[in-house]
């Protein structure tokens, strides 16, 4: 029972540490995402008028005490011909 104590606390500190990480990587500027774009471009053209989406690039940004703002640029929309 001591070590299942042991391993959740581990995984919560660590948990912290990440979190903590990440809060100060967004602090220093904007986080590229652009390895997530295919995903959000993918995602946006599900949609059911078949326009395609395609985005050039994505960042996250963040400064204390505002909101998170995710940011796309070159979002470019296409209606394919019927």
């Amino acid at each position: 029972m001591r070590y299942l104590a042991y391993g959740l606390a581990v995984c919560i500190v660590l948990c912290i540490g990440l979190i903590g990480y990440g809060l100060w990587m967004l602090s220093q500027g904007p986080v590229s995402l652009d390895r997530f774009t295919p995903y959000l471009s993918n995602s946006l053209s599900s949609g059911p008028h078949g326009v395609e989406v395609a985005i050039d690039r994505t960042v996250l940004s963040w400064e204390p005490g505002l909101s998170f703002q995710l940011v796309t640029t070159g979002v470019h929309l296409v209606q394919p011909d019927s």
